[in-house]
């Protein structure tokens, strides 16, 4: 495994408690909303847990991907809650206002091209902004 992966990784299960909090809070939105759950509340934390493996290898894939280090991740921080909320807005709509579940995969090409844009603008473009 190489090295920087490693660090990268074990920073992010550090800092995954972000996901974990996001994950219970927006699972427990979608389950009260519904009508009539499809699943129990038991395998309502199977699905939490698997959420907030999700956001936190995206944390993982961005960071890794655009090369940024841990000190200057503001901007994937705003891309990773930008993603987190999106998500479960994706989800919402699928799963309790019945929309068509292409939407789940047009949320992972708007992540994919998010992750694009990250990795070809400079910091020093970003910063400029400021």
């Amino acid at each position: 495994m190489d090295s920087g992966f490693k660090r990268v990784f074990v920073e992010e299960a550090y800092r995954s408690i972000a996901p974990l909090v996001l994950s219970l809070f927006g699972w427990s939105i979608i389950y009260t909303s519904m009508q009539s759950p499809p699943f129990s509340a038991s395998f309502l934390l199977v699905l939490v847990l698997l959420t907030t493996v999700y956001l936190a290898g995206l944390f993982v894939v961005t960071r890794i991907v655009t090369g940024q280090t841990a000190a200057t991740t503001t901007r994937i921080n705003n891309f990773g809650l930008g993603s987190s909320v999106g998500l479960f807005v994706f989800l919402f709509l699928v799963l309790v206002r019945g929309r068509s579940a292409l939407l789940l995969v047009a949320y992972v090409i708007a992540e994919a091209i998010g992750i694009g844009i990250l990795r070809r603008t400079p910091n020093d473009v970003i910063s400029s902004h400021k």
